[in-house]
């Protein structure tokens, strides 16, 4: 729908191609999922976190920023592999102004804090079993939205 003054509502627009990125971040070679958007106040914009196939096995964590045109520029590797990283989440802290980041690895679930550069200040794995084939041999009942962990570890910086 047109709204008269050039925006259009209520479209589907194409925001991370990878192969766009084949000069500026070599390591997408697949697909990007996972996607996230994170509003960062500081800047007044927003950023999209995925994931990045680095081979078939591989994904890593991606970050970029969302300008007014919906494009991606500042696309920027945060997370390499190993281990692949299955998903991602983040908000933004303004206590620490830096972020706080969810990322599956695998099994465990891992909570990581980031300062405005994204790089690390410390991380904890927060709960061990999320995937797995041991895992999925345990579901009696595959009605459950959300995956039963089977322990939680003590968090240790």
């Amino acid at each position: 729908m047109n709204t008269g003054s050039g925006a259009v509502l209520g479209g589907i627009f194409p925001l991370a191609v990878p192969s766009q990125f084949r000069d500026t971040v070599p390591d997408i070679v697949g697909r990007a999922a996972t996607p996230g958007m994170v509003y960062d106040p500081e800047a007044g914009g927003w950023l999209l976190l995925f994931t990045g196939w680095r081979n078939a096995n591989l994904r890593e964590v991606y970050v970029a920023e969302i300008n007014k045109r919906m494009s991606l520029t500042g696309v920027r590797k945060i997370l390499s592999s190993p281990p692949t990283r299955y998903a991602v989440n983040a908000i933004h802290d303004p206590w620490s102004d830096g972020f706080v980041l969810l990322t599956t690895e695998g099994g465990p679930l891992h909570i990581r804090h980031l300062n405005r550069q994204f790089q690390e200040r410390a991380s904890r794995r927060i709960v061990e079993g999320m995937q797995g084939e041991s895992y999925t041999q345990e579901i009696k009942n595959p009605a459950p939205p959300f995956q039963r962990r089977n322990s939680c570890l003590t968090a240790t910086k």
